[in-house]
């Protein structure tokens, strides 16, 4: 997908984890703006710079939330 590609090629996330991009865009495609996911990679991307990757792709912005913090939220 190019919009892994784009994240990839800003250095949002390392080359290794493209299906990272790719379970984003499918997130963002299917209209869920939150995903729940321990992965570090996603956890540690900067939102102001994936916002603008998501705006730039023309694509809804999802938040990447670790499922502990979701629950905590939700209390």
């Amino acid at each position: 997908m190019r919009f892994a590609a784009r994240l990839m090629d800003s250095s949002l996330i390392p080359e290794s984890e493209q299906n990272d991009g790719k379970i984003l865009a499918q997130t963002s495609l299917a209209q869920i703006p939150l995903l729940a996911t321990a992965d570090k990679h996603l956890l540690d991307i900067d939102e102001d710079k994936l916002l603008l990757a998501f705006s730039d792709a023309d694509l809804l912005m999802v938040h990447p939330v670790h499922p502990k913090r979701l629950l905590k939220a939700l209390r």
